[in-house]
């Protein structure tokens, strides 16, 4: 009995961790990433500027299109774990949850009709973030609400003040600071110190 709550218990947490990081790089991208940054600009902002502008566009991309960059990010963790003999089977859900935190991201853009009944099911359970609560990003400001693999790791970022609009804090520790984008809206979008936005 003690072994099937500690494995529960690791899978929980493990599920929580996979969507407090995604939602860490969702916030970051938001808040620093604009078209002209290299590397990512083309690929990342110009996606995220326009999800925010036209919020189911981005349903019309396959799973491939959409997913890529962490499908890419999640094959070199789980080749560093493999290296450092680590590789477990929290490190494999961990990667399959990153992976697919943008196809989980899309069902909350979509009716129950579209999602199906499985989708719909965990949704209503509560085990996937629903659509009312992911909706809360795409208003007002467009400033919070990250997270999109469950609500309960927003929950508890939002307790603790991360993950809030706080790029003005967190962002001068790497060096960045916050700006409104080049069309004088707040597309969560950033400069470097002594360079301009526009």
């Amino acid at each position: 009995m003690g072994i099937n709550i500690t494995i529960v218990t690791q899978g929980v947490a493990t599920v929580l961790l996979a969507d407090f990081v995604t939602g860490a790089v969702h916030w970051a991208e938001e808040a620093y990433a604009r078209r002209d940054t290299p590397l990512i600009g083309r690929f990342v902002a110009e996606a995220n500027i326009e999800h925010h502008h036209r919020p189911r566009a981005f349903l019309a991309r396959s799973w491939l299109a959409s997913s890529w960059d962490l499908l890419l990010l999640g094959i070199l963790l789980l080749a560093v774990a493999w290296w450092c003999d680590q590789l477990s089977w929290h490190i494999w859900l961990f990667a399959i949850l990153a992976a697919n935190a943008n196809q989980i991201h899309k069902w909350t853009h979509q009716n129950a009709q579209e999602n199906g009944p499985v989708v719909t099911w965990l949704q209503k359970m509560k085990l996937l973030q629903t659509q009312r609560h992911h909706a809360r990003h795409h208003h007002g400001e467009k400033n919070s609400h990250y997270c999109v693999i469950t609500k309960s790791a927003q929950s508890g970022a939002r307790g603790t003040g991360c993950l809030d609009d706080n790029r003005e804090i967190s962002g001068e520790a790497a060096g960045f600071e916050a700006a409104a984008g080049p069309d004088g809206e707040t597309e969560s979008v950033c400069k470097l110190k002594r360079t301009r936005c526009d």
